[in-house]
């Protein structure tokens, strides 16, 4: 099998897991009720302490679509976990801890951007960023979800 099918694939994959983010953001969740939404769904780590991880800056530089909360986040200097502030804070290179900025900087975006401000429920939560990611599984080739682990 080809690498660069794998690579694709989660470049795929990694592309549509950072739109859901977003979007689920800007309609009512916030970094650490996601990530506790879609651990208590099986996932090993959540989406937004992986972009931590990954870096925030790294994934902006590889989009090619603007996102509002997670552009701002960037030009703010909140890069992820290598500075010690991204969607959560990691005092003294500890581990995450709830930063409130990050939720009135989510919903200022929001209202700038005319979206209504809804709780999410953790299954609402877990439906839709579990869909969206199913969804982008489809298409990909069965080596690749087979490589991936994927079924099918």
């Amino acid at each position: 099998m080809s690498s660069t099918i794998v690579h694709e694939a989660t470049a795929r994959l990694l592309a549509r897991s950072h739109a859901e983010v977003e979007a689920l953001l800007l309609e009512g969740s916030n970094p650490w009720e996601l990530d506790e939404a879609l651990e208590a769904g099986g996932m090993a780590q959540g989406p937004c302490a992986m972009q931590d991880q990954i870096g925030l800056d790294v994934i902006a530089a590889a989009r090619t679509e603007p996102f509002l909360v997670a552009d701002r986040m960037v030009a703010e200097g909140r890069l992820g976990r290598k500075v010690g502030v991204g969607w959560f804070r990691y005092p003294g290179g500890g581990g995450a801890v709830v930063d409130p900025l990050v939720e009135d900087l989510i919903r200022e975006e929001a209202h700038f951007a005319g979206r209504v401000w809804r709780e999410l429920s953790a299954d609402a939560l877990r439906a839709r960023y579990f869909g969206a990611m199913n969804e982008a599984a489809l298409g990909l080739p069965p080596e690749a979800r087979a490589a991936l682990g994927l079924p099918g």
